[in-house]
């Protein structure tokens, strides 16, 4: 195994460890959020009540593209750094 193929393993599993809990715990707060807006109170209700639609799709391919992308970016070839200048004077003749 090839140390780049082991680094972007290594960044798509990071990065799906935290878009799971990430996307869980965001889509709990996010019914705890629309709940009270979407719910129907009572027959008499003054307040109009508008429909959710929870964009399922979104949030798929977020949890399903992030970790691809992080892969992907860590798999790409490092640019090297070019060598530093040589000195002009030797080390020892500081004056």
């Amino acid at each position: 195994m090839t140390p780049r193929l082991l680094a972007a393993g290594r960044a798509g599993w990071s990065a799906l460890c935290g878009v799971v809990p990430g996307a869980a715990a965001g889509c709990g707060i996010g019914w705890l959020l629309a709940w009270p807006m979407t719910t129907p109170y009572d027959e008499d209700d003054i307040l109009l009540r508008v429909s959710f639609g929870t964009p399922w799709w979104v949030i798929a391919a977020l949890a399903i593209g992030l970790p691809v992308l992080a892969g992907a970016i860590a798999a790409l070839p490092k640019h090297r750094a070019s060598p530093a200048p040589k000195a002009r004077h030797p080390a020892g003749s500081m004056t």
